[in-house]
């Protein structure tokens, strides 16, 4: 564990606060955190002022905590998070594959999954997918073993099995707890070592379960009548049918192939291993995994997060039972060396090549915020607010979206008004301010991806400043 963990830490963490290349929306979870540390409010999340109920607050809450101890707000604290469930995730992985296979397979499994590719990644971006994974595994290693056949049974483990499904859960979705379950569903098959929950066993961990959501769930509702939850519960992100239609069934399958390199190379030793033997806990749960996502409307690269750690601890199983004959863990151990070395080594030298400065938005916002002051009001359009705010001093910067917004925003930010906003949001400038053409920009920031080119501008929208 203790390996696993150090391994772990030399993996992730060096170059975590870059901002070369941001991950979707990961400036968002980091500045909703800042402004729980600054509310001290820890039940209801908020971005840039409004209540945020997009995703409960598992991941912000220890991000905010992280914020206070240190006494500032950086990328790197808020990635933290996400590179401990990493780890966590890790040693659980472990503990399942030692139950189920000895150390050799459990230690290869638990190395593997630190190296993969898609798993390293959101290793270092501050989103709950990763917490939620670690719940889910955290949950599986306690019913593996909390379901052993032995004469004394041992609730603490269903106890940890329910905790960690509590987490998933209520990290990102119903997925938390499908996922448990149906691990529970496939473990006895073909497992003689291992035997259904009984009755009391599952009220226990449901128990456990509706506990821990309640910590948080509770409080939010005796704070609002239950507004709140409700807002959560009826979000856009549970409509199964919003994306019907726009993948097709397989569209998972080359992002499995690349999320989970180098070890996409050693699946046909899983298919030998498995033609042998006809049954494969890791892979079962593997599989059914991928079927559930790829038969959901609604499909992300990153949902595949939770399928690495079994397809890891698959190919443990089929490199350790075949490596007799042939030189399967020889070259398994070199490739999961280099995959541990070669996230540091992207970070540190090839990325500064491919991306020589900061993501352009996030330069744009920097150089915004130094621009207007301490004391000016950054009026910004869209998600372009998110990186200025997470930037500016507290409560220096107003959102707007439309004439209207921005009309509203002016009259409250007076003289000390700048506008930011991109080239998309030059129509509604124009709207709000009678102005037919274009004001002069104090500055423009532009980028080119090769195929577009996105701009970002700053106006100043009162006196001139002497």
């Amino acid at each position: 564990m203790l390996l696993i963990a150090v391994i772990g830490l030399l993996a992730f963490l060096p170059f975590l606060g870059q901002t070369r290349d941001l991950a979707s929306r990961e400036v968002r979870h980091a500045l909703v955190a800042r402004e729980m540390a600054e509310s001290g409010d820890f039940l209801m999340p908020t971005l840039i002022g409004v209540t945020y109920p997009r995703k409960p607050p598992v991941l912000h809450a220890p991000i905010a905590l992280l914020y206070r101890l240190c006494g500032e707000h950086t990328m790197a604290l808020a990635r933290f998070p996400s590179v401990i469930a990493a780890i966590v995730g890790a040693m659980a992985l472990y503990g399942i594959g030692l139950s189920l296979d000895g150390r050799r397979t459990a230690l290869v499994a638990a190395f593997g999954l630190l190296g993969a590719a898609g798993y390293s990644h959101m290793a270092r971006v501050a989103r709950p997918d990763m917490i939620y994974t670690a719940g889910i595994l955290l949950s599986c290693f306690g019913f593996v073993r909390g379901l052993r056949r032995q004469p004394r049974r041992e609730p603490r483990w269903i106890v940890l099995a329910g905790l960690g499904c509590a987490v998933a859960t209520v990290s990102k979705g119903p997925l938390g707890l499908l996922f448990p379950l149906m691990f529970v569903g496939l473990m006895p098959l073909r497992r003689m070592d291992l035997r259904w929950p009984r009755t009391s066993e599952w009220m226990l961990f449901a128990t456990v379960v509706l506990a821990t959501a309640a910590l948080w769930a509770v409080p939010a509702w005796l704070r609002d009548g239950g507004v709140y939850l409700q807002r959560v519960f009826a979000q856009a992100d549970f409509d199964l049918d919003q994306d019907s239609g726009a993948h097709p069934v397989w569209w998972y399958l080359p992002c499995l192939a690349g999320g989970f390199l180098p070890l996409t190379l050693l699946l046909p030793l899983v298919a030998i291993d498995l033609r042998e033997r006809r049954y494969s806990l890791a892979t079962a749960m593997s599989v059914a995994m991928i079927v559930v996502l790829s038969f959901a409307a609604k499909k992300r690269v990153h949902y595949l997060l939770p399928v690495y750690p079994f397809l890891a601890l698959a190919v443990g199983e089929a490199v350790h039972r075949l490596s007799e004959r042939m030189a399967a863990l020889r070259w398994t151990r070199a490739l999961i060396a280099l995959s541990l070395v070669g996230g540091p080594v992207y970070l540190g030298l090839i990325q500064p090549r491919l991306h020589p400065g900061e993501d352009p938005q996030f330069a744009f916002a920097r150089k915004a915020v130094q621009r207007a002051g301490p004391q000016g009001r950054l009026l910004c359009y869209g998600s372009l607010a998110e990186p200025v705010a997470f930037l500016a001093a507290e409560g220096q910067v107003i959102q707007w979206g439309a004439a209207a917004d921005l009309r509203r925003a002016l009259d409250r930010a007076g003289d000390a008004a700048w506008v930011a906003l991109p080239d998309e949001g030059i129509t509604e400038l124009t709207k709000a301010t009678g102005i037919e053409a274009r004001p002069q920009d104090v500055f423009t920031d532009e980028a080119a991806d090769g195929k577009t080119t996105s701009r970002w501008h700053l106006y100043r929208m009162g006196p001139k400043p002497r």
